[in-house]
C-alpha cells in the first residue's frame, strides 16, 4: 500500500512507537517523556528561566508552567527568585533526579 512506503507514515509511525517506548521507561518513575525533557533541559542548562526552558524545548511558555509545576509537586525540581528579575524565577534540580538523566 502506497500510505505505508511514504516517509511521513514511516516518521509518524516512529515517533508514535518511541513515545510509547519512552512512556514505558518512564513509567517506574512517575514521570511522561515530556517531563523528563523539561528535567535534562533544567539539569544541562543551570539556573534556567522558565521563558529560556520554553524557547529550548520548543513548547508554549503555559505549557512549560503547567510541566514545572507537576515537577515541582513531586519534589523533582524546586524554583529559586531570580535576583535580578522579581517576576521570574530559575529552576533548580533536585539531587534525587540524576538517576533518571542516564536514561
Amino acid at each position: 500500500m502506497f500510505l505505508e512506503k511514504s516517509l511521513g507514515y514511516t516518521i509518524c509511525t516512529i515517533a508514535r512507537k518511541t513515545h510509547q517506548n519512552l512512556t514505558h521507561k518512564f513509567s517506574p518513575y512517575n514521570i511522561t517523556p515530556e517531563q523528563w525533557v523539561v528535567l535534562n533541559q533544567i539539569h544541562i542548562n543551570k539556573n534556567i528561566s522558565q521563558k529560556k526552558l520554553a524557547d529550548i524545548i520548543q513548547k508554549d511558555p503555559n505549557n512549560v508552567k503547567v510541566l514545572v509545576d507537576k515537577l515541582e509537586q513531586k519534589s523533582l525540581i524546586k524554583r529559586a527568585p531570580n535576583p535580578n528579575d522579581k517576576r521570574a524565577f530559575f529552576y533548580l534540580q533536585q539531587i534525587k533526579v540524576s538517576s533518571l538523566l542516564i536514561l
